[in-house]
């Protein structure tokens, strides 16, 4: 098999894996972390709506430079100040911690802090895997990349909750800080990238005003469509659904639940677990299954599951499959859409997509931290509910490709 071939026969892309999947170890650590600390820190939820918003704050900003910085930097180098600047915010607030220096809004600025390094990193990451693979490996290495991640997000989890509950903020952070430096040392030592030629300046100057011109040409490419129109808005909704789970999350644990820091961490690793047997599903019958009724069927599940995850007694069972389907709407919603888009408007769609994403998930996180204030269940209620609107637009996708099907004699 492809996916086994390239631990045996690729050293690189092993050791980049291993160091993939402790960054996200690091990351899932400094996040359960963030919750707990901004939970126990303050009696409005709206502090984590805040806390939520500021981590997805770096990513619109960075959005119009990172391919400009990209093309201007080694790959390597940038990865590697990335990794020991998420490291050194981890051991940093530790150490702050320990001393009693830890205040919520320093808290809240070394968030920014972390996060605008995480996301400078993610198009880093995606040029080096194209490097590292070839065209035919590269659908298999990204898919071992995501189990990577989902593995990370599972261990970090449990790992968080325990070491918040017996050890502490500072040996938690700590943790998060070594994991981060582990995977920088196994970056540095391990992989080896080939060499590039430096881009010219002229490149870097016209990255910017490029970005901005792709999401105009994408946008005017998605209107052109119906049925891509229709396939956009419903996976506008993606990030913003798992943004307002997150939000939800540490209320979840802490007063439904009445759990503290464990409860938090177990929540967390539960959606891993969820997301992880989604994503081994859909590799398995990738290519087996016609995806739209997949799809359809995966967001009414969605609506459903979602609305009665405030119930205490189920909560853990209803999470999981939240997280099952959630990671079936994230992998289709692509899926379904590149069918459609033709290859040349690909990166752009995407952009276009994202942006609008970005967005729409600090208006999410705010309105359901302010929900969740009044009445979690009602929170819960309209986060299901909000789902009727890509369900909708797959649906009435689903229809017009049949009739496209049908007058084509298919």
């Amino acid at each position: 098999m492809i996916s086994s071939s390239l631990f045996t026969k690729n050293s690189n892309f092993r050791a980049f894996w291993v160091a993939y999947f402790f960054q996200y170890v690091s990351t899932g650590i400094f996040f359960v972390t963030m919750l707990s600390v901004v939970m126990e820190g303050s009696s409005s939820l709206m502090t984590i709506s805040s806390a939520i918003s500021l981590q997805i704050l770096p990513s619109i900003l960075l959005a119009p430079l990172s391919g400009v910085i990209l093309d201007r930097f080694g790959k390597s180098l940038l990865r590697n100040v990335c990794n020991l600047g998420r490291m050194s915010v981890s051991f940093t607030l530790a150490g702050l911690y320990t001393t009693g220096h830890l205040s919520l809004p320093l808290f809240l600025l070394a968030t920014i802090t972390y996060y605008t390094f995480f996301y400078l990193q993610l198009p880093i990451e995606d040029s080096i895997t194209r490097d590292l693979l070839n065209q035919e490996t590269y659908t298999s290495g990204t898919s071992l990349l995501q189990v990577a991640c989902q593995f990370g997000a599972l261990i970090s989890g449990v790992s968080a909750g325990v070491l918040l509950k017996y050890l502490g903020v500072s040996v938690t952070m700590a943790a998060a800080g070594s994991a981060e430096l582990l995977s920088f040392y196994l970056f540095t030592r391990f992989v080896h990238l080939p060499r590039t030629s430096a881009v010219s300046s002229v490149i870097g100057k016209s990255g910017v005003r490029k970005f901005f011109s792709d999401i105009q040409e994408g946008w005017t490419y998605i209107f052109s469509d119906r049925r891509l129109l229709l396939l956009s808005l419903a996976a506008t909704a993606v990030l913003p659904f798992v943004m307002s789970i997150n939000t939800l999350m540490a209320p979840l644990a802490y007063h439904v639940l009445q759990g503290g820091q464990l409860e938090l961490g177990t929540l967390e690793s539960l959606w891993g677990v969820g997301t992880l047997l989604s994503g081994i599903l859909c590799a398995h019958l990738a290519g087996r299954l016609y995806p739209r009724p997949f799809y359809i069927a995966s967001l009414l599940c969605l609506i459903v599951l979602t609305s009665f995850i405030g119930e205490a007694t189920f909560t853990i069972g209803i999470l999981a499959a939240v997280a099952f389907f959630y990671g079936n709407m994230k992998i289709l919603s692509r899926s379904v859409l590149f069918e459609v888009v033709e290859s040349q408007y690909i990166g752009r769609v995407m952009t276009s997509i994202s942006m609008v994403s970005l967005g729409l998930s600090i208006l999410c996180s705010w309105l359901f931290g302010y929900l969740a204030q009044g009445n979690i269940d009602t929170a819960y209620l309209v986060l299901g509910a909000a789902v009727l609107l890509p369900a909708i637009a797959v649906v009435a996708e689903f229809f017009a490709h049949e009739l496209v099907l049908y007058h084509k004699g298919v």
